[in-house]
């Protein structure tokens, strides 16, 4: 199973060394990503998702939006980047801290 683009494996590459490294995923693990709307937070997102596929240990994600102008109140903004995930992202309207 390859990368979808070359920008793609690299980030897969970069984020996996720093899993390794740093130990940050075991086994049977939930991570939570919190989405501001914002590229950076989709992207790693994505990346995580993609990762998910091809680890070797057993991980889950949520996708958490809070707060955030551009994530809750447009969703069909958002719409093209969920339906790439094989995740649901939840939008709540109450403020994180």
């Amino acid at each position: 199973m390859g990368y979808r683009s070359d920008l793609e494996s690299r980030l897969a590459k970069k984020t996996t060394r720093a899993i390794v490294d740093y130990q940050l995923i075991d086994d049977g693990d939930r991570i939570m990503v919190g989405l501001s709307g914002g590229k950076d937070s989709w992207a790693l997102l994505q990346i995580l998702d993609v990762l998910r596929q091809r680890a070797p240990v057993r991980f889950s994600l949520i996708a958490r939006g809070c707060g955030a102008a551009s994530c809750t109140a447009s969703p069909r903004k958002s719409a093209p980047r969920r339906s790439r995930l094989a995740i649901t992202p939840t939008i709540s309207s109450r403020r994180c801290s």
